[in-house]
């Protein structure tokens, strides 16, 4: 236990040093003023297009003096992001407001770093775990991630937590794992929409290990579907619990959104998912802000919206991605090192002696990850880069920590020297770099040529405000010329500085 906290803190100091140069990314402000807003008022209305585990959590650590003006009426999304800033740029110091995010998220994503490294001790032993957090405290954009007011992080911690849970109901059948797999449902619902692809193979999976036949001795089908069915409701639980049990955005029963919410159910173009989103609206299954976002995600995400142009191993692609464009992603991000010891990790999980508890994990992490995949590699848009690819990165360092695993399995000291080399250099490759970010391995021509090979917002996010405005001070403003740029800065933040 303590050894799994020693491996969260120093991913938490690794963080730090990496990411201390940088600014909001563009997204940060508004999900912070939001999620102020659903602490103190109980209102969803602001940033629907994200579930509110992330902004309650930030929001709950914004001090009584982070000012919050009233809610306006919201037109269109633009009006809506311009009165976010006006809150963050205007009304608050937005520096104060962005360490006082970051202690939050520090904080809250350390938490669930040890839950998943709990977790992997309980489903595959103590070596396994310190080597999956060893690489996790290691790796780039882990660290990028752990302090930004994004989801994308909570996203891929949530939903190999909701993995390892149903390894470990599949192995024993034991209630408390049904209610961890719920409580880890509703987690990762309440992170991202796009959850549900893992969470539907999951789920699917879940069924097919209820149904299978019963060994003498052990529960019934019976039993076994009735937990699956309680982690389901108690996932679904959880989420309503993030909305505060009312399904409008308001406790007054307004739905005070930038569109309408027949609008937003109208302007989606696959029948079949207007449709059941319609019906989850009508019957007020989920909460109406959650759907909301759904809508938009389906719209963004699955019919297609996205960019015209993809730049990938610095190839411009035109309309559809190419097949390898979510592996390349990983593949440039990785440290060199730490995809050798993932690599590696494939040949001792096929070595070393494998418990059915180990067996049953492995299987739900291999489904989780594989339907978050095609779920990316059907999707249109690849701007996000990395950070829609987080889950993968957990199910690569799972792989990880099994050499570790095998190492003390074997009692193999020239194993566990190799896996421990693997680290080091690992961290010796990339603990030069200023901006963890923007880190891109040597395939990708490091970070230094990496925006000549890959364009998506792994290469940047808006966090370099700082330098731009102290080089405007310095020596554009003197000069008296007008200024152009041609970066993404927060328009408030722009006009401020």
């Amino acid at each position: 236990m303590v050894l799994l906290v020693l491996l969260c803190l120093l991913a938490v100091a690794r963080s730090a040093v990496g990411t201390r140069l940088d600014s909001f990314t563009i997204d940060e402000p508004w999900h912070i003023v939001a999620g102020a807003s659903y602490v103190r008022t109980g209102d969803f209305r602001l940033n629907p297009e994200q579930p509110p585990l992330v902004k309650l959590w930030v929001g709950a650590f914004m001090p009584s003096t982070f000012q919050l003006p009233p809610l306006p009426e919201l037109k269109e999304k633009g009006n809506e992001r311009e009165f976010t800033e006006i809150v963050m740029y205007e009304a608050n110091d937005s520096l104060a407001a962005q360490q006082r995010a970051r202690i939050a998220m520090w904080a809250g994503h350390a938490l669930l770093l040890l839950a998943i490294g709990l977790l992997c001790w309980r489903a595959f032993g103590l070596p396994w775990a310190l080597g999956m957090l060893a690489f996790l405290a290691i790796d780039p954009t882990i660290g990028a991630h752990l302090p930004v007011v994004m989801m994308d992080l909570a996203l891929g911690l949530t939903l190999i937590g909701a993995a390892l849970s149903a390894g470990l109901l599949f192995a024993t059948w034991q209630w408390r794992w049904a209610g961890a797999l719920g409580l880890a449902v509703g987690l990762t619902l309440g992170s991202k929409h796009s959850a549900l692809a893992g969470l539907a193979g999951l789920g699917l999976l879940s069924v097919l290990m209820a149904l299978l036949p019963v060994a003498a001795g052990a529960p019934g089908r019976g039993r076994r579907l009735l937990q699956v069915v309680f982690a389901g409701a108690l996932g679904l639980a959880v989420l309503w619990a993030q909305y505060g049990f009312h399904f409008h955005a308001g406790g007054d029963g307004s739905d005070k959104f930038n569109m309408p919410m027949p609008e937003k159910i109208s302007g989606l173009q696959v029948p079949s998912l207007r449709s059941v989103i319609a019906f989850a609206d009508d019957a007020q299954l989920l909460p109406r802000s959650y759907l909301w976002g759904l809508a938009d995600t389906v719209r963004a995400g699955v019919e297609g919206r996205g960019q015209a142009e993809h730049l990938v191993w610095g190839r411009i692609f035109s309309g559809t991605p190419p097949w390898h464009t979510w592996p390349s992603v990983v593949v440039s991000k990785l440290p060199l090192a730490l995809m050798a010891l993932s690599l590696l990790g494939a040949f001792a999980i096929w070595r070393m002696k494998l418990s059915a508890t180990m067996r049953a994990s492995l299987l739900a992490v291999l489904v989780m990850a594989g339907t978050h995949l095609a779920a990316l590699m059907s999707s249109q848009g690849t701007y996000a880069g990395i950070r829609h690819g987080l889950p993968l990165v957990f199910a690569l360092a799972l792989l990880a920590g099994s050499v570790f695993a095998y190492a003390w399995q074997a009692r193999s000291r020239l194993v566990m020297a190799t896996a421990g080399v693997l680290l080091l250099v690992g961290l010796a490759m990339t603990m030069r770099e200023p901006r963890l970010w923007e880190y891109f391995n040597e395939l990708a021509g490091g970070t230094g040529h990496a925006w000549d090979q890959f364009g998506n917002e792994g290469i940047d996010l808006g966090q370099r405000f700082h330098e731009l405005n102290a080089f405007h001070l310095s020596t554009m403003k003197s000069s008296g010329l007008p200024v152009y740029y041609d970066y993404s800065l927060i328009r408030r933040q722009a006009s401020q500085a």
